[in-house]
C-alpha cells in the first residue's frame, strides 16, 4: 500500500519540479544586459530602420513626391543606425529602472534635436523649398513615449503597474514551488525508507532532466525548420517577422538554460543512485 503512495507523489513532485524548471531561467534571460545583447545579436535596430523607411513611404506620404522621395532615400541620414541603438539601450535602461520604481515609465522621452538638424539639413540640400522656421516650428525637440504610442501618460503608467504585479506574482510563484518541492521531499522521506525514497527521488530528477534537455530538441528540430519558419513569416509584416525573430532569439536562450538545468537534474539523479548503490554494499 505504501509503495502505490510513489505513483501520486511522483505525479505531484515531477509537475513541481518541471515547473520550477520551465519558470527560472526567466530573470537569467530578461536581464537589462542580455535584452540588450540580444536585440543586438539580431540586429533589431537596423530592421527597424527599414520598418521606418517602409512606414514613411507607405503611411506618410506619397512615393512619387518630391518630399517622399527625399525621406526615403536619405532615412539612414535622418534616423542614424547609433541614434537608433542609443534610443532603444536608453528605453531599455528605462524600462528596467521603472521596474524598480526609481521612475515612471511615461516619463522617457526623446530627444529629437538631432533628428530635427539631420531633416532640416536634407531640406536645406534639396530643391524642397520650405520655411526653415516654419519646419523647426512643425517638429519638437522632444516627443514623450505616450505621444510616441498614441495613448494617454496615466494608462502607459497602468500597464507598466500591471506588468509590476506580474513580475513580483512570478516571482512569488517560484517561491512558493521551492517550499513546495522541500514539502515533498520531506513527505517521500516520511512515507519510505531512506534507500526506497531517494530511489523515488532520482527516478522523477532524472525523468524531470531528460525532459528539459528535450527542449532544445524540440526547439532546433521543430521551431526551426525551414518549412515551419517560413509559414509562420509567410505573408507577414516586416515588424510582424521582427517580433518573430526577436521571440525565437529569446527562445533559444531559454531553451540552453533549459538544456543545461536537465543536464545538471540528470548528473543529480545518477549521483543519487550511486550514493544508494555504494550505501546498500557498506
Amino acid at each position: 500500500m505504501r509503495y502505490l503512495l510513489g505513483f501520486p507523489l511522483s505525479f505531484v513532485f515531477s509537475s513541481l519540479l518541471i515547473s520550477f524548471c520551465l519558470l527560472l531561467p526567466f530573470p537569467f534571460v530578461f536581464t537589462k544586459s542580455s535584452v540588450k545583447q540580444t536585440l543586438h545579436e539580431v540586429n533589431f535596430y537596423n530592421r527597424i530602420i527599414l520598418i521606418i523607411k517602409d512606414k514613411s513611404i507607405s503611411d506618410f506620404t506619397n512615393q512619387d513626391s518630391l518630399f517622399g522621395n527625399l525621406i526615403s532615400a536619405n532615412i539612414d541620414a535622418i534616423f542614424p543606425k547609433d541614434w537608433v541603438e542609443n534610443l532603444g539601450d536608453n528605453l531599455i535602461d528605462h524600462s528596467f529602472n521603472s521596474l524598480t520604481g526609481q521612475t515612471k515609465f511615461s516619463d522617457f522621452t526623446i530627444d529629437l534635436h538631432s533628428i530635427k538638424q539631420n531633416f532640416l539639413d536634407l531640406i536645406a540640400q534639396s530643391d524642397i523649398k520650405e520655411d526653415e522656421n516654419t519646419i523647426k516650428a512643425s517638429i519638437p525637440n522632444q516627443i514623450t513615449l505616450s505621444d510616441v504610442l498614441q495613448i494617454d501618460a496615466t494608462q502607459l503608467d497602468d500597464t507598466f503597474a500591471l506588468l509590476q504585479a506580474a513580475i513580483n506574482a512570478f516571482f512569488l510563484a517560484l517561491l512558493v514551488l521551492v517550499i513546495l518541492l522541500a514539502v515533498e521531499v520531506g513527505v517521500f522521506f516520511i512515507i519510505f525508507p531512506k534507500k526506497q525514497a531517494l530511489l523515488w527521488l532520482a527516478i522523477n530528477i532524472g525523468f524531470t532532466g531528460l525532459v528539459s534537455i528535450s527542449s532544445m530538441f524540440v526547439f532546433h528540430f521543430l521551431l526551426l525548420k525551414p518549412e515551419n519558419l517560413q509559414a509562420i513569416t509567410q505573408n507577414q509584416s516586416l515588424w510582424k517577422i521582427l517580433q518573430y525573430i526577436v521571440a525565437l532569439s529569446f527562445l533559444e536562450k531559454l531553451t540552453r538554460l533549459w538544456s543545461f538545468l536537465g543536464l545538471l537534474l540528470v548528473v543529480l539523479a545518477l549521483a543519487i543512485s550511486l550514493y544508494n548503490v555504494l550505501k546498500s554494499k557498506l
